[in-house]
């Protein structure tokens, strides 16, 4: 259980957490630097649901999330200059929608994105999470970090707790209103309900909360933090080179695999790193961006002129209603 579900929250979270400080400058400064900010998530959303549709392809069996990353960086832009308590009612709303989304998704056909395995509802939720763990969970003591790590846990173990007690398909045998209930209380990941929210949410605080501890440890995480430096790059490696093997026929588990890409992906990031700050899908990604959001280029007034854009005919029109 452990490796199912949690994971992928918790990459949620840490999409909240890069999206708050991709925006820390243009919330500090507002102005022109906060909607070029704003703009450069829009930016950025839109390249990670065309390297989505990409790679999906060639994933096999993998579910690639990056399209629910994408939808999520879009909706979700102006979200970083909001107050912590307009944060906190969006994320209640967040959650109220994501079990109401699941609830209505047995009784009814909704589109990909809103369902599993990655509903964009509940993605967009784990990442309202962690643009507040950038502001509060980041910057506090390694007590509170204890402490937020112990009922995180608590939430990861009830929920996995639950998912072996609660029985989601014997709902069918019932009313609808059964149904309704253990559709909002359903523990099975991914699915975006209350439960599963919760308790995929705790397990990402316990695994940021320790890791925000023993980063005090400085070089002895150097690989995780070369790996870390270029997740999307290592991630789409993994996809495409997984995919080939993670088949409908093969076997379910690959525990040398796993270890190996691992182990594999720390060292190359680690010599990608000797040379360079991020890995090449990062640095691809940071050029785009930058270029589509750039708010220095000079101007060019032939273009910017009133009847540079018109047609011809209208521009026949003009001439003759001014004569």
């Amino acid at each position: 259980m452990l490796f199912i579900g949690f994971p992928s929250a918790l990459f949620a979270v840490l999409a909240g957490v890069s999206l708050s400080i991709m925006s820390t400058r243009g919330v500090r400064e507002g102005g022109t630097a906060l909607a070029s900010s704003r703009h450069a998530l829009m930016v950025r959303g839109a390249l990670l649901i065309v390297i989505h549709q990409l790679i999906d392809p060639f994933s096999g069996d993998i579910s690639v999330v990056l399209q629910a990353f994408g939808i999520c960086y879009i909706a979700l832009a102006c979200v970083p200059r909001w107050t912590n308590r307009a944060l906190a009612v969006l994320l209640l709303w967040l959650a109220v929608a994501s079990a109401v989304v699941h609830a209505v998704s047995f009784m009814t056909v909704l589109p990909p994105f809103l369902v599993a395995p990655y509903p964009a509802v509940t993605w967009a939720a784990y990442m309202v999470v962690g643009v507040l763990v950038h502001r509060l969970l980041v910057v506090a003591s390694v007590p509170a970090q204890a402490m937020v790590a112990a009922a995180g846990l608590l939430a990861a173990v009830t929920g996995t707790y639950l998912s072996d007690v609660v029985n989601i398909d014997s709902a069918f045998q019932g009313s609808r209103d059964r149904l309704l209930l253990l559709a909002l209380i359903n523990p099975e990941t991914h699915t975006g309900s209350f439960v599963d929210l919760v308790s995929a949410t705790g397990g990402a605080l316990v695994v940021i909360s320790l890791s925000l501890i023993a980063g005090r440890a400085g070089r002895w995480l150097y690989p995780l933090q070369a790996m870390g430096s270029m997740s999307l790059t290592v991630y789409v490696v993994h996809v495409l080179t997984a995919g080939a093997v993670l088949t409908a026929s093969g076997p379910t588990h690959f525990p040398v695999l796993a270890v190996g890409t691992v182990l594999g992906s720390m060292a190359v990031a680690m010599i990608i790193r000797t040379r360079f700050n991020h890995g090449p899908l990062e640095w691809a990604v940071r050029r785009i961006v930058q270029t589509v959001s750039c708010t220095t280029l000079p101007p060019r007034p032939a273009l910017g002129r009133s009847g540079a854009l018109r047609s011809p005919s209208t521009a026949q029109h003009t001439a003759t209603d001014l004569n």
